[in-house]
């Protein structure tokens, strides 16, 4: 091994040097190095062969093609210069292409995430969700009847009044509510979305506004929102009242839904109430406050805004120009190739807040791999392989991704 190494430097050092008729002395001995013979040497001495007006430049660049040489740019202009005259050329070029081996390894469709905002949920530290999980109720087999199971049981917890909490903490709020104090639209919000998010379920807090809302009375109201697994999308929920809106087949609506129907002058949409029946007065009057909104983490209007509420300023949080960005489909992955070991691993990159693992579907095999593990992909037999990877949360697996590719001996 030590005598080959030796035999490249001393060849390296020559072809650097252009000291050409030295160089072509050692091509009996660089023969015999067969992991560069191809690929180098034997092209290498066909230039110096070529240069030095030498006739065994064909049979040296005819030695490396039969071989499987298939880099020609490498060696590029003086290849060329030597060769690119000859008659055949554009055919020995064609045999060098023809000898470029397809990839072991192509991918070829992959699921990606779609550009978003920065998803930022409305949660209580680790210790105190642990708290909070000890006095709520207990989750449901689907994020969707959990997420009812816990508005009707935060509107139940106390008789609304206009009194307000300084620190939005859930247990410390529900302290003062078993101490007897009642309190308003907020802090039914700050109860449901720290529980939805203490039992798996992304939650944030929802400011909606009336029109004309920096001026006046009873301009704002404050809900939840909620990224429902089984459901696949963003659902308001009114803590205060037990309710939330539909669609006229009863599928819960998120804000940007009932944002747009409120704009386009329709009738408002359905109520489901889970606590106390609303008249019909007080449907009209919920549906209001669709005039404009801002969730956790971000706030938009189409034209100006206004940081006002009953002739007070309020804190804003982000500010963004599309609404649509700060509504991620949290079933959506993306995937990386990693490599263990000379293996390569399909790694997954979710957005999910809760994701516990992904599920894996390869052919008759699968399984479930850890949110910043990897799936190694099969390099055998050759052919278009496809996988699919799924988020797995608490409430079950969500809607797969398909991954596919090809693979070559």
């Amino acid at each position: 091994m030590e005598d080959l190494l030796e035999l490249r430097r001393t060849a390296q050092d020559l072809s650097r040097a252009e000291r050409w008729p030295e160089f072509l002395d050692l091509v009996p001995r660089l023969r015999g190095d067969e992991e560069f013979w191809a690929s180098y040497w034997a092209p290498m001495a066909a230039i110096g062969a070529g240069l030095l007006g030498r006739p065994e430049k064909r049979r040296l660049l005819q030695d490396a093609i039969d071989a499987g040489f298939c880099q020609p740019e490498i060696f590029e202009p003086e290849l060329t210069g030597v060769f690119g005259a000859d008659e055949d050329w554009p055919e020995l070029l064609a045999r060098m292409a023809a000898n470029v081996p397809p990839p072991t390894l192509e991918l070829l469709s992959w699921p990606t995430l779609t550009p978003m905002e920065p998803l930022e949920l409305f949660r209580l530290t680790a210790d105190r969700e642990e708290l909070l999980r000890a006095r709520i109720p207990a989750p449901e087999p689907t994020a969707w009847a959990t997420a009812q199971t816990l508005l009707r049981w935060v509107s139940t917890r106390w008789t609304h009044n206009n009194e307000h909490v300084d620190r939005p903490d859930a247990v410390e709020l529900l302290d003062r509510v078993d101490a007897g104090e009642r309190f308003a639209c907020s802090e039914y919000s700050i109860l449901l979305t720290q529980a939805l998010n203490a039992s798996g379920i992304p939650a944030r807090q929802v400011g909606l506004r009336k029109a004309n809302h920096h001026t006046g009375m009873g301009g704002g109201h404050v809900v939840t929102e909620a990224w429902i697994d089984d459901l696949g999308r963003w659902v308001v929920l009114d803590g205060q009242n037990g309710m939330f809106w539909s669609d006229v087949d009863g599928t819960p609506l998120g804000l940007l839904e009932l944002m747009d129907r409120f704009h386009s002058g329709g009738p408002p949409s359905a109520i489901v109430c889970l606590a106390e029946p609303q008249t019909e007065a007080a449907r009209t009057g919920w549906w209001m406050y669709f005039a404009a909104a801002y969730t956790t983490g971000a706030a938009w209007v189409e034209h100006g805004f206004v940081p006002m509420v009953d002739g007070r300023f309020y804190r804003s949080p982000r500010l963004i120009r599309e609404a649509s960005l700060a509504y991620p489909d949290l079933a959506e992955l993306a995937v990386s190739i990693a490599v263990t070991d000379d293996v390569p691993l399909l790694r997954p990159h979710l957005r999910h807040p809760f994701a516990t693992a992904v599920r894996v579907t390869d052919g008759d095999s699968g399984g479930e791999v850890p949110v910043d593990g990897g799936w190694p992909l099969r390099l055998s037999p050759a052919g278009d392989h496809h996988v699919e990877l799924a988020v797995v949360t608490p409430f079950g697996v969500l809607r797969p991704a398909e991954i596919r590719y090809r693979t070559a001996e």
